[in-house]
């Protein structure tokens, strides 16, 4: 009896076996079938028996996670076609606009906002622009000002403009300029997102200078500067400035060919000012007989160069202060010891700065330990500058803000106070604890005799590339990386002023007020209201765009806006068709 009742739990537990092995392959065999995209195989053909019912019960059920896991591979590899589609898309897009005028390119308006109840910023957003030149970029581009234009030249060679006057608009119209910067840059890198490209445009005497990543030889870059006559059917653009030393990378993936400088401003007539970085090559940032690590200035007529400053890992903005003889540059660190230095010009040799002997930053995130040791033999990164020999920066961050442009904000411009000020910006990424530091303009007292006083900072939210003032309308531009867009940056509006411009005036309203004193008295040669011959001919040969910009911006002898301080751009241009289109009544009319 005892042997009957074993031999029955034995035969149990070996049927409970078979069916948890058979659940187990069953299971097995039902998740792999889940995750089969190719619908072939031995599992598949059984899958064909099951109801479709039965299956969608199942993968909401028990293989939900098998399931969802299936979707998200699909989704990602859909996500990985689309975007390699997009980069095929974008570089035709990008070969195309270096080489023909496209116009009308549209950068709609994507926001505008109130930024901490200080400045108010618009921003376009750039859909045409691809290949930034850093992990975190959609894209990279430099802005300059040409006349009443913004020129924008983007890291991997695409040249375009817009008038300025536009900016107060709801979408900026954007046309190509070809150019044959092809025929200098051959590498594929430097189309493509990488850290090489353009790294700054200066516009000075009629003439466009880009600075540039150039390859001497295979895996062997410097920094270099093409120069074309201002042409807006096209740039033609030559040699302007080269040496024959360059610095050979490691591999592709040596992230120093980033350490380019590249910025440029103009000292005077005679001289332009150019950053050129280490990259990499921390044994010639020392030696004279180097051009890297250091601040030059270039004979505009020679083309002959000599040292302003030296010791510096990559310099990028520069802003030349005339009345105290001083030029301002900011300076990325490496991990952290991003700098703001003072260079005096009037010193009898050129300053040194102390790079790779001294910075506040570290190598990167490992700091000190022994795989760094080859590093440090190299670099040491002293902390103390003055100990040293070196000069110590007027400013550094720790860690790093991704520090970029610098410049010079004339009174009022940002704040009602009587004060200039400067502006630094910032590319960083975001640090735990140091959040308002990135992605932020960073505003000192322009006054810094007894050292940079930092009173603001304006969190713009993301890398600020560039910053220019534009003089014509008393407001900044930024190129920003992340959207991409151009931005448009003014002190915030007084709530007076915003309760005026609520109310749009008639065009008629406003000239009787502000226009007809000089329009119906050929005040200083203003054309007469009733002189339908002479607007047309004005009409006609400066359109209708110019003209309402003139009137908004001022010209000649008329005032901005006709001296109407809180008129719109909106009242300006319905006045300006008030008297395009006023038709005299004559000496019976009404």
């Amino acid at each position: 009896m005892g042997d009957w009742k074993n031999m029955q739990k034995f035969r149990i537990l070996l049927i409970s076996i078979l069916i948890l092995i058979s659940l187990g392959v069953l299971f097995f065999l039902a998740d792999k079938e889940i995750r089969n995209k190719e619908e072939s195989g031995f599992t598949y053909q059984i899958s064909r028996l099951i109801p479709e019912s039965v299956k969608d019960f199942l993968k909401e059920t028990l293989f939900a996670k098998s399931a969802l896991e299936s979707k998200i591979e699909v989704l990602e590899k859909e996500k990985l076609l689309t975007a390699q589609e997009n980069i095929t898309l974008y570089t035709n897009i990008s070969q195309i606009l270096r080489s023909s005028s496209v116009s009308n390119i549209s950068a709609p308006l994507q926001s505008e906002e109130n930024i901490e109840e200080l400045v108010n910023v618009k921003k376009f957003k750039i859909d045409f622009l691809s290949n930034g030149k850093s992990l975190f970029s959609k894209a990279s581009a430099y802005l300059e000002t040409i006349d009443e234009d913004v020129l924008i030249v983007s890291a991997d060679g695409v040249v375009g403009y817009f008038n300025i006057s536009q900016l107060e608009t709801n979408k900026l119209s954007i046309t190509s300029i070809p150019t044959n910067i092809e025929s200098f840059i051959d590498y594929a890198e430097f189309y493509t997102q990488s850290f090489l490209g353009i790294k700054d445009v200066f516009v000075n005497d009629g003439n466009v200078y880009v600075s540039y990543t150039k390859q001497l030889e295979e895996d062997c870059f410097n920094i270099s500067i093409l120069k074309a006559k201002v042409d807006y059917k096209e740039l033609i653009f030559n040699d302007f400035f080269s040496v024959d030393e360059c610095t050979t990378r490691t591999s592709i993936y040596d992230d120093n060919m980033h350490h380019a400088g590249g910025r440029i401003i103009s000292l005077n007539d005679t001289f332009l000012v150019l950053t050129v970085g280490d990259f990499g090559n921390y044994e010639a940032v020392q030696d004279d007989d180097s051009y890297f690590g250091k601040i030059i200035k270039i004979n505009i007529d020679t083309k002959n160069y000599s040292i302003i400053s030296k010791g510096h890992r990559n310099p990028q903005g520069l802003a030349l202060d005339v009345v105290s003889n001083t030029i301002i540059s900011t300076e990325h660190g490496p991990y952290g010891g991003d700098e703001i230095n003072l260079i005096d010009l009037g010193t009898s040799e050129p300053e040194n700065f102390g790079w790779p002997v001294s910075s506040y930053g570290e190598h990167n995130s490992l700091g000190r330990v022994e795989i760094n040791s080859s590093l440090y033999d190299r670099a040491p990164l002293n902390k103390s500058h003055i100990d040293y020999g070196f000069k110590e920066p007027a400013k550094f961050y720790v860690p790093s803000i991704g520090i970029s442009e610098v410049i010079f904000a004339p009174e009022n411009t940002l704040f009602n106070d009587n004060e200039r000020r400067i502006i630094v910006s910032s590319m960083g990424y975001t640090h735990e604890g140091f959040d308002l530091d990135d992605f932020t303009l960073h505003i000192f007292k322009g006054d810094y005799k007894n050292g940079l006083q930092q009173d603001v900072k304006i969190r713009i939210g993301e890398r600020i590339r560039d910053i220019k003032y534009v003089k014509s309308i008393g407001k900044y531009i930024m190129f920003l990386e992340n959207s991409p867009a151009i931005a448009l940056l003014s002190k915030k509006e007084l709530l007076e002023d915003k309760i005026t411009n609520l109310i749009s005036r008639s065009g008629k309203e406003i000239y009787l007020r502000y226009c007809a004193a000089c329009h119906t008295n050929g005040f200083a040669g203003s054309p007469l209201l009733k002189d339908e011959a002479e607007w047309d001919l004005r009409l006609s040969y400066r359109g209708r765009e110019q003209l309402i910009y003139n009137a908004f911006y001022g010209y000649k002898a008329m005032p901005a806006k006709g001296g109407c301080g809180d008129c719109s751009y909106e009242e300006i241009e319905k006045s300006v068709d008030y008297m395009l289109n006023f038709k005299d009544p004559g000496p019976t009319g009404g």
